[in-house]
């Protein structure tokens, strides 16, 4: 879907921009990939900024979480914990096709801080992201919230299910019918040739996420956070390599 809707600049300070492909969609096709660009683009940021790639929705706390809450519109997004394993982080992730409107900024910073705490803990952040276009060419922007939240609630007694977050990506090479067993014990990638892309698994985590203890995996991750720097591999432990196709302008 990003890569139908994005594209490369050869020229420039601005890499990406809107294709036209995507300029000939419908208003409601245009949404709905907006927001499936807001949340990625908010997920790399977020770990290369804050160091916390561990983000999942925030219907997976559902069971802590009021039916009436979960229910309304002036929720967040995404909550995250840091790689210190003591910072949360709330995000609302907006993706427009237009710069955001102040009033548009403090509606999501509004929206952000409706979850305070979680497990006790105070939320560190509470950040409203905007993926956007101006002329045509992707920007993001986030900012922390204002000081009094609206009525708000704490999540306790949370017990994350890091499953959603490894998921995907088993889902993904189930899609390509990959021999998982195989895949999961040799430290190999894997070429994904409808999306030209490439899927790893660190060899240190594959077997723990093979077994499904996603809690092992991630408590391994932590402990590797300066090994994996320069390896190719992100904080969970993923690696994503795209082909070269993904680098023409077009």
């Amino acid at each position: 879907m990003i890569r139908m809707a994005l594209r490369t600049q050869p020229y420039g300070t601005y890499p990406l921009e809107r294709t036209d492909a995507f300029l000939s969609l419908d208003p409601t096709e245009k949404a709905a990939i907006n927001y499936f660009i807001g949340m990625a683009v908010c997920k790399m940021v977020s770990e290369r900024l804050l160091q916390t790639p561990w983000l999942l929705h925030v219907d997976v706390f559902r069971s802590e979480i009021p039916i009436d809450f979960l229910q309304g519109r002036s929720r967040p997004d995404l909550i995250g914990q840091g790689s210190n394993q003591r910072d949360w982080f709330v995000y609302e992730c907006k993706g427009r096709t237009s710069p955001p409107s102040p009033q548009d900024k403090e509606k999501a910073k509004k929206q952000a801080r409706r979850i305070t705490a979680v497990n006790g803990r105070q939320c560190a952040l509470s950040i409203g992201a905007f993926s956007f276009f101006r002329d045509s060419q992707l920007e993001f922007f986030w900012c922390d919230p204002i000081e009094e939240p609206l009525k708000s609630i704490e999540i306790g007694n949370a017990i994350v299910d890091w499953r959603y977050h490894f998921g995907p990506t088993s889902a993904l090479l189930r899609s390509v019918d990959v021999d998982l067993n195989s895949f999961f014990t040799s430290g190999h990638t894997q070429k994904i040739e409808n999306i030209d892309i490439e899927i790893g698994l660190h060899p240190k985590i594959a077997p723990t996420l093979h077994s499904k203890n996603y809690d092992e995996a991630r408590a391994l991750l932590l402990e590797m956070r300066d090994e994996l720097k320069g390896t190719g591999y992100h904080l969970d432990g993923i690696l994503v390599k795209a082909g070269p196709s993904w680098a023409k302008g077009h």
